[in-house]
């Protein structure tokens, strides 16, 4: 689920370095997640198809990549969005 929750940050069309995205999940959530958990899961996006890295901005620091949700990653959150629960849990 942690997958959707970050298309879900990328949803409005656009980029962001790893980093915003990770304070991003953190201040919606609450809850604190590794760096490398957030950027391993990124890594994993990109190689899906669902997330890519955008041009970095003139005067930007090289070291910051910044991602944007696809067409494909679209698709698939509005798809999981939308689709009913397989688990609901003892909430």
């Amino acid at each position: 689920m942690f997958r959707y929750l970050v298309l879900g940050l990328l949803r409005d069309g656009q980029a962001y370095h790893g980093y915003a995205l990770m304070k991003a999940y953190r201040e919606r959530s609450g809850v604190s997640i590794s760096t490398g958990n957030f950027y391993r899961e990124l890594q994993r996006l990109v190689g899906e198809g669902w997330v890519q890295t955008a041009a970095i901005a003139p005067g930007e620091d090289a070291r910051r990549a910044p991602y944007q949700i696809t067409e494909d990653g679209l698709a698939a959150f509005e798809a999981w969005f939308v689709s009913p629960p397989t688990h609901i849990g003892s909430y």
